[in-house]
């Protein structure tokens, strides 16, 4: 097994400031993004609440987020912008990181919009 000899192993990338996950999974790239909107929060227990959220990053398959509080992975979100009544966004959680600060950070997948 001469071939398996040669095989490169790549390292692991380092925990960026964007939480602690070592893998990348985005199929789309992330672009920064800043602001804060007002999210109503469906969660998997079936509550509902109002949440300040701030912006992170973006990409055409989901937004990063920060939060006060912990969601739970398949929690539902529509985050609203401010000021306007019609425009909002839809989705899930993907995943919800600590940070050193006690916030967290959100990844919120939303599906494409036709």
């Amino acid at each position: 097994m001469d071939a398996a000899r040669n095989i490169e192993l790549k390292q692991e990338p380092a925990a960026s400031d964007h939480g602690p996950y070592r893998f990348e999974r985005r199929r789309a790239p992330r672009m920064a993004a800043e602001g804060q909107r007002l999210a109503v929060v469906f969660g998997t227990d079936g509550g509902r609440w109002l949440l300040p959220l701030e912006i992170r990053d973006s990409s055409s398959s989901g937004i990063g987020l920060v939060s006060r509080q912990p969601l739970t992975a398949g929690d539902r979100i529509t985050l609203y912008d401010e000021g306007r009544r019609a425009t909002f966004i839809k989705g899930v959680v993907a995943r919800c990181g600590e940070r050193e600060d006690g916030q967290f950070d959100l990844g919120l997948t939303c599906p494409p919009t036709f």
